[in-house]
């Protein structure tokens, strides 16, 4: 054989081996999740980088029985499959993807109603879906992703560019709890992984933006668009009357400089051709609209927000909702549906929100070398200033029901608190809160509590705290609630034996895991130990040093803690319908420093 034919026949080997390679790594890394690789199986990140491929790849492949489900772009993955499993007593898949096409949820709906027993279909339905609709395939298509998958199609992905399986091993050395960019899905429901975005403060910096739209050019929905649009529509809704599945559409709740970015006549054109076809829910503008703190950008709601969207479909009347928020538009209503929402305007700040500043004491007696002690004679005259200055004491409790449910608060709310646990808090302050009508909620540090001569287990002197018997009493007559400052997670390094944690911060080189477990371990630990001894339902935390991370709160907010407090100064905003609110709560400090008319002052500006 000649030298030129072994080269051929080596260069032609060398071919086939890569190839082979590259079959092989793209199978194994399975990016996109098509092959439902055994190897590096990543539902999430695989959601991410295909949701439409990924996530039919997942309901073929998973023992979770589901037999409901929402439909549309990104945004929909905003709506809380829990909220919509409670309501509609159903199991929901979010099927959120990148882009709205109707073409393709005409195609999924077929594709589910065959291979599932389907009891709810919920279409979100967004405008700017419909002004890109074109009634062709836009990127990643349910048509080509999911259903009997050809031999090309397998192709296509096992001589795709190995690039993306490298960036998938390297997102699995990287991953964290909390989402990241590549892994933006939660495999189990479908929907967004919102949990920091959803555990941020609104009291850190002002969740604002203004918008101009009147020297923009305004968005079209041209007359193919929405045609094609509606066509589609009329045949999901036809299949799903065919199949006995219920079809709730819904358009989404939209902020208000991108609704007026679209031309109004155009929004009356779809609005009337679409109640012709099928009634709707319409979300898209309403007085929560001109409010951006109930979003996360200009096209995103929030999740409380599809929470409210979930709980006015089924009627269930729990939650918060502004009263213009979602009308059920029919062909018999939309044109009066249409005047309405034409002449839509924010509401009174005042209707859904309230300022409420926030007292931080400690320990009442007699000024040592401690900063945050005060006199028992200067709190009484803390306490009688409020009370004559017209100030009503709030819990945590109605703190809670304000927000979720839209509960009343008192015109001159103050939120008086403790924390520690001291033993004066029982001595002192709560018989002068209970001489004036005044609450209070003490953040007790469960470790210490009883504590009346040393920390803990040593031979440290400590300040006296407390005792259960003593807290129950204090809860038992309503003057008192008691909340946690954690269980052990404020400790005195000086008192302690190797690393203290002296707040709930993960320690320097603790494993995410480690720092979850112990941080979940702790919130549960201090619930038991006041619930048990003394009654208070334990909802609230005040952290430590007032330091904390997003994925401390995300953890809190997932034991339970609803409610959450620093030490930072300043006014507070706690917002009708939206959780987060009441996350990171600015705290005045007192002390014997604190003047009554400094008091006054700072109550006085927090209200705004």
């Amino acid at each position: 054989m000649s030298a030129k034919k072994r080269l051929i026949i080596i260069i032609i080997g060398a071919a086939i081996i890569l190839l082979m390679g590259l079959m092989a790594f793209n199978f194994i890394t399975d990016p996109f999740g098509v092959f439902n690789s055994p190897f590096f199986s990543w539902d999430s990140y695989e959601m991410t980088a295909a949701p439409k491929t990924a996530k039919i790849t997942y309901l073929e492949n998973c023992d979770t029985e589901y037999d409901s489900f929402i439909i549309g772009s990104i945004e929909t993955g905003n709506y809380p499959v829990s909220e919509l499993n409670e309501y509609f007593n159903a199991s929901f898949y979010n099927m959120a993807a990148y882009d709205g096409n109707i073409e393709d949820s005409l195609w999924l709906v077929e594709y589910l109603a065959e291979n599932f027993q389907v009891k709810n279909i919920i279409l979100n339905v967004s405008l700017y879906d419909i002004a890109e609709y074109e009634g062709t395939d836009n990127g990643e298509s349910y048509e080509e992703s999911g259903g009997e998958r050809s031999l090309l199609f397998y192709l296509k992905y096992l001589f795709s560019n190995p690039v993306s399986g490298l960036r998938k091993i390297v997102a699995m050395r990287n991953d964290t709890y909390l989402a990241q960019d590549f892994d933006i899905f939660v495999e189990s429901t479908g929907e967004r992984d919102n949990r920091e975005r959803d555990a941020s403060s609104v009291q850190t910096g002002a969740e604002s933006q203004t918008t101009d739209n009147e020297d923009k050019e305004k968005i079209k929905l041209s007359n193919d668009s929405v045609s094609s649009s509606i066509n589609g529509v009329s045949k999901i809704k036809a299949l799903c009357d065919e199949k006995g599945i219920s079809l709730t559409v819904v358009c989404q709740p939209l902020y208000y400089s991108v609704f007026e970015s679209f031309e109004f006549s155009d929004i009356e054109e779809f609005y009337t051709q679409l109640a012709a076809v099928c009634s709707f829910w319409d979300f898209s503008y309403s007085s929560l609209s001109f409010d951006f703190r109930y979003f996360y950008d200009d096209l995103s709601f929030k999740t409380a927000v599809g929470g409210m969207v979930a709980d006015r479909i089924v009627g269930g009347g729990d939650l918060y909702c502004p009263d213009d928020f979602g009308v059920y538009v029919t062909k018999e209503n939309v044109k009066e549906h249409l005047g309405s929402i034409d002449s839509a305007s924010s509401a009174d700040e005042s209707e859904y929100t309230a300022n409420v500043p926030v007292l931080m004491y400690h320990h009442v007696g007699y000024p040592g070398d401690d900063s945050t002690v005060i006199t028992p004679e200067l709190f009484e005259e803390h306490i009688k200033a409020l009370s004559q200055a017209g100030y009503t004491s709030v819990t945590m409790e109605e703190l809670k029901n304000y927000v979720n449910y839209g509960a009343d608060l008192p015109e001159k709310p103050v939120v008086i608190t403790f924390d520690d646990g001291y033993l004066s808090n029982y001595e002192y302050a709560y018989p002068i809160l209970e001489k004036y009508g005044m609450k209070a909620t003490i953040f007790v540090i469960g470790a210490t509590v009883g504590n009346t001569e040393y920390y803990k287990d040593t031979r440290y002197p400590i300040t006296p705290h407390f005792t259960w018997e003593q807290g129950a009493e204090m809860v038992e007559s309503g003057v008192i609630s008691l909340q946690s400052h954690t269980y052990d997670m404020h400790q005195w390094p000086d008192y302690e034996e190797g690393t203290a944690r002296e707040n709930i911060l993960q320690l320097e080189g603790e494993s995410e895991e480690d720092y979850i477990e112990h941080l979940t371990s702790d919130c549960q630990e201090s619930r038991s130990g006041i619930e048990e001894n003394c009654g208070s339902e334990v909802f609230a935390i005040a952290y430590p040093y007032g330091l904390y991370s997003p994925l401390a709160q995300v953890v809190l907010a997932e034991n339970g803690y609803e409610i959450s407090f620093t030490t930072n100064p300043g006014e507070n905003t706690v917002i009708k319908g939206l959780g987060q609110s009441l996350y990171a709560l600015n705290r005045y400090t007192m002390s014997q420093g604190v003047s009554v008319q400094q008091l006054l002052d700072w109550v006085s500006s927090a209200r705004g």
